[in-house]
């Protein structure tokens, strides 16, 4: 019941509808596995043409009307030579699918194309998605409603798919539905593809040696960029960025467009980042080259940073490396600051500083040197443990385990009381912190 069923919903498309084999097929994708769209087509279009030939070798006219429809309007050749050998001279004409146009069949030449275009890339996976113009899916649309037809595939899956199959016969790569290393829209129809190469992530750490260089660049104030009198015509604030001396080996290294820093939080311009370093991870955009010796790429960055700043540990990640990352801005951290006061030290002030500043939450409103840029609002920060040591009779070494985004130059001023507890009001002394080194970023806690 279901065969005769089947033919004919195929004969009652046909006699309406041109359809190739790959278009027919897929009216029936989800109705048998193993198979494709096109032998499906192919094999419907055999089962009517047999019936065809059963009903003119019992001479009813339907056989030959069955026949005629296969070859007019599913390009037939079964159909078309069982007409010859029943003596029946019927001259094809030239055909055209209504829905696709023909352009099914070209899917393997399509993918040439491409291969074309992205051969030089290095890649291990890909993912491929279609564009279909409006008018072809509602005219499938119109069909399937039309001639009750629930058992098809959209023409933009099918499309997809065969044109994934293709390239990965040609160029080996497999596809990869979650994260591939570059994707291809193509619209078939008109003859163009674009291609997006995604991002690369690979994760390290870096320690910063010297003062004065900031984490990312800083464009100009003035001029955002474009160059002025200010800033030399260079753009930037700052000559260089730990993001720039990193970033620019690993973009020429990978054959990128663009590189971005995303950091465990930052250190202040004039503050070195020590220990064991600082976890980052760039994004490279576009990357032509993927299989690239980290190792070597660590020598790389080092070299060229002449001994600014380090990294270490370098690995490729995921983009979900970046969430990571950001996330763990506020976890633990340990601070050195040398702190010059108004007022000699004595054994005691330094106890009372370590009582004062062990397992206490401090409380800090945005700091007056970065409202430009922060909203104005109080924020609270652990202080786990803190040791002092005299260096000096107006002079002291602080070290600090906290919660990071504390703000220790304001802890050890007061800020004009926006910082509480703090350091000044402790001892009874004006005080500033004249240096400042971070010695270890995410050692747990907090």
């Amino acid at each position: 019941m279901l065969e005769k069923g089947l033919v004919e919903k195929t004969y009652e498309l046909l006699r309406e509808v041109s359809l190739c084999d790959r278009c027919l097929g897929r009216q029936f994708a989800f109705l048998t596995t193993g198979t494709n769209n096109q032998e499906r087509g192919r094999s419907l279009k055999w089962v009517l043409a047999a019936s065809g030939h059963q009903k003119a070798l019992a001479d009813d006219p339907e056989g030959y009307q069955i026949l005629k429809i296969l070859v007019e309007k599913g390009d037939s050749d079964v159909a078309a030579g069982t007409l010859q050998r029943l003596g029946k001279n019927f001259e094809k004409t030239a055909f055209s699918c209504e829905i696709c146009r023909g352009k099914l069949g070209q899917i393997p030449q399509f993918a040439e194309k491409i291969w074309s275009a992205i051969g030089g890339i290095d890649f291990r996976s890909f993912l491929v998605g279609a564009r279909v113009p409006s008018d072809i899916t509602e005219a499938e649309d119109e069909i399937k409603a039309s001639h009750h037809l629930s058992w098809g595939e959209s023409i933009k899956s099918e499309i997809s798919r065969e044109l994934g199959k293709s390239l990965t016969l040609i160029s080996g790569k497999m596809v990869d539905i979650k994260k591939p290393d570059l994707s291809v829209v193509a619209d078939i129809f008109e003859g163009r593809f674009e291609v997006k190469i995604n991002p690369l992530f690979i994760a390290g750490r870096y320690r910063k040696f010297i003062r004065g260089i900031p984490q990312a660049t800083w464009l100009c104030r003035r001029c955002r960029g474009k160059g002025c009198e200010e800033c030399a015509g260079t753009g930037r604030m700052y000559p260089e960025s730990v993001e720039e001396l990193i970033c620019k080996p690993v973009v020429e290294f990978t054959a990128g467009s663009a590189g971005k820093l995303h950091a465990s939080g930052r250190e202040d311009i004039d503050a070195r980042m020590l220990g064991n370093g600082r976890p980052f991870v760039v994004e490279v955009r576009e990357p032509r080259r993927r299989a690239v010796d980290l190792n070597l790429l660590e020598r790389k960055i080092n070299e060229a940073a002449e001994g600014k700043i380090e990294v270490l540990d370098l690995r490729r990640v995921e983009r979900s490396e970046v969430r990571k990352v950001k996330r763990e801005e506020s976890s633990k951290k340990v601070y050195r600051a040398i702190v010059v006061t108004s007022k000699k030290t004595s054994d005691e002030d330094l106890a009372k500083l370590e009582r004062a500043f062990s397992n206490v939450i401090v409380k800090q409103q945005t700091p007056t040197r970065v409202l430009h840029r922060r909203s104005d609002r109080v924020r609270e920060k652990q202080i786990y443990e803190a040791k002092a040591k005299r260096l000096a009779p107006k002079k002291l070494e602080l070290t600090l385990s906290c919660q990071g985004g504390l703000y220790v130059k304001e802890l050890v001023d007061g800020d004009g009381g926006r910082t509480k507890p703090n350091l000044s009001e402790i001892l009874g002394s004006e005080a500033r912190c004249s240096e400042l080194d971070v010695i270890e970023v995410g050692v747990g806690g907090g």
